[in-house]
């Protein structure tokens, strides 16, 4: 049987007084007999009433003594209502203390949600998505810690930079300006970046080369474009254009799509996808603006294709984008001069793995970009007669076109693309055609976001860790089939161009290609579909000028129609589509032409 805890402290506090109590009867009986035998002479009566009183009173405390025993049996051994009275206070104790910790655990948790909800809100004020941070920073960690390269520490710690850097662009944590003002930090506190003799910078000396690339002369090609492009809109000759050019692709959009898609892709085989994506931006700007509501996604649909059948075009011709010509260059000095690749050899291996992509990818980005639009106006052609200030936009944009379009041929005379970029901002705002304010609503975060995207190519370039990157997959698939070889090639190439410029990224992975080729006789092959893939990976928007272009055009609120996501998501598709076709048609285009001899100057 159980004991009450409290009934026994009550037995105690009784026995305690019991024993007090005989005590202090002993003491008093002892005092009384000492007090009798000396009055025992006095007085017998008052002997005898003073014993009948001490046994009266003994007899008191015997019946007192009774009752605080039974008193006792009574706690000791409770009857059964009491048992179960106690039971049930025991089982509404612990039911109570089961509550309590229920309620501080309840307590505990929403204190953290209330941190984590403040946390949150404080972040999103500051527009900063705390999730994603976090995890963008811990994969910088982790990759910093891990030795991955242990010989190569500058290169390995570039790894860990570029992932950091490119997690916080593709989740968009930040503004990507922001991010892209942020990569010169690491690579100079790190010590990422490498001289000419392969020894580490110090942070004096990396600290102007990591700046200088946000005045490359590639920002300055963007520049000169995004002037121009102002221009044109100022004085209402991008709408000129336009409907001179769109009265016959009708009022279907579907049409109007297909026939962008189409020119930016014939224009980009011949010129400079700078030059072509301004033209095909200028001509289709004046109809996404004013002809199609604000938020329809066929806005979207225009620009993205624009981009893309632009960066495509840059595959078909060896003279449509600098990496080609790097090629051709690398086939004439490693066979010096006994292979070399013809305008219409290359032509005819790459028009498929361009004209594809071009294709599919149009009824991709109707997929993606559903219209509820049956009908899109026309842009009225309104004759309007044309004052100095057209003429001196006309002819310095038509001079600054032309001249980057011959450019590949006149490159030692003129100088780099950028230089020529320099013309028509000097013109416009010299001249007054462009005034301080439109200088202020140039696409500067783009600006600042190329020349983030530049700067971290140069530390990828720099640190070795691309040529490492060569080096390894050349190692690995030296001796494997062609197609493998080819393969894992193009893969890299693609992630190169995503993140660095792709000549940067063509002139340190061709030539590894090259010499790969030249012992397995098949470079030229080999130069030619590897190359093809600089112009289909491009995945971000600062990854080619059709990219950055597309990617700087605001509605009138200032809000840009596309965000990183319809990069991603349509830079993706053309990616796979492009190596897919290159794979199976363009490989097996110059596999034929090898075995049938249709061009035996090519093979």
């Amino acid at each position: 049987m159980k004991r009450n805890p409290k009934n026994s402290k009550e037995l105690q506090e009784k026995k305690g007084n019991l024993e007090e109590s005989e005590t202090e009867m002993k003491t008093k009986s002892i005092s009384e007999e000492e007090n009798l035998n000396e009055e025992i002479n006095i007085n017998l009566n008052e002997e005898n009433n003073f014993n009948q009183e001490s046994s009266g009173e003994d007899d008191f405390t015997l019946s007192n003594k009774e009752n605080d025993l039974e008193e006792l049996k009574e706690n000791i051994f409770p009857n059964e209502e009491d048992q179960n009275q106690n039971q049930n206070q025991e089982e509404v104790l612990l039911m109570q203390e089961e509550k309590t910790k229920k309620t501080k655990k309840t307590k505990k948790a929403t204190k953290c949600c209330k941190i984590y909800h403040k946390m949150d809100s404080a972040f999103k004020k500051i527009k900063v998505k705390m999730i994603p941070f976090f995890i963008s920073l811990t994969i910088f960690l982790i990759v910093l810690v891990i030795p991955v390269l242990k010989e190569h520490p500058e290169a390995h710690r570039c790894l860990a930079i570029l992932l950091f850097v490119a997690s916080l662009w593709a989740t968009e944590t930040f503004p990507l300006f922001v991010t892209a003002l942020l990569v010169p930090v690491p690579v100079v506190w790190l010590k990422v970046l490498l001289d000419d003799n392969n020894q580490q910078m110090d942070a004096e000396q990396s600290s102007p080369q990591i700046t200088y690339r946000y005045f490359d002369p590639v920002v300055l090609l963007f520049l000169g474009g995004f002037c121009i492009a102002q221009a044109l809109h100022k004085y209402h000759l991008s709408e000129k254009l336009a409907s001179i050019i769109l009265r016959k692709a009708g009022t279907n959009p579907k049409k109007i799509l297909f026939l962008t898609m189409m020119l930016g892709l014939f224009l980009s085989m011949w010129i400079s996808n700078v030059a072509s994506a301004v033209v095909c931006i200028s001509v289709l700007y004046p109809l996404i603006k004013n002809n199609i509501p604000d938020g329809d996604p066929f806005q979207k649909a225009l620009l993205i294709g624009i981009a893309y059948s632009n960066n495509v075009g840059g595959m078909i011709t060896p003279i449509a984008s600098p990496q080609n010509a790097i090629a051709v260059k690398l086939a004439d000095e490693i066979s010096s001069r006994t292979q070399q690749i013809g305008f219409l050899q290359w032509t005819a291996i790459a028009f498929p793995t361009a004209l594809i992509p071009t294709l599919v990818g149009y009824f991709l980005i109707l997929k993606f970009y559903k219209t509820k639009l049956v009908k899109i106006e026309q842009i009225p052609y309104t004759p309007e007669k044309l004052n100095y200030k057209h003429w001196i936009v006309i002819i310095t944009t038509t001079v600054t076109v032309l001249l980057w379009c011959l450019n590949t041929f006149i490159n030692k005379t003129i100088g780099d693309l950028g230089i020529t970029a320099i013309i028509p901002v000097f013109v416009f705002f010299g001249t007054g055609i462009l005034s301080k304010e439109d200088f202020g609503k140039l696409s500067w975060p783009i600006l600042i976001l190329m020349g983030g995207g530049l700067a971290l190519g140069y530390a990828v370039q720099q640190s070795d860790l691309l040529q490492l990157i060569a080096n390894g997959i050349s190692y690995l698939v030296g001796d494997s089939w062609l197609i493998f070889i080819i393969s894992a090639f193009s893969v890299l190439m693609v992630f190169a161009s995503t993140f660095m410029n792709s000549t940067v990224a063509g002139a340190i992975v061709l030539p590894v290609v090259g010499q790969i080729g030249y012992s397995n006789n098949h470079m030229k092959a080999m130069l030619v579909l590897v190359d093809l893939m600089t112009s289909g990976g491009h995945c971000l928007p600062f990854s080619s000028f059709p990219n950055a272009a597309t990617f700087a055009v605001a509605n009138d609120k200032g809000k840009q129609y596309l965000g990183i996501k319809d990069y991603l998501m349509v830079g993706a598709s053309f990616t796979v589509l492009s190596y897919i076709s290159m794979t199976f048609i363009s490989y097996n285009i110059a596999m034929s032409f090898q075995i049938l001899k249709i061009f035996p100057f090519f093979f």
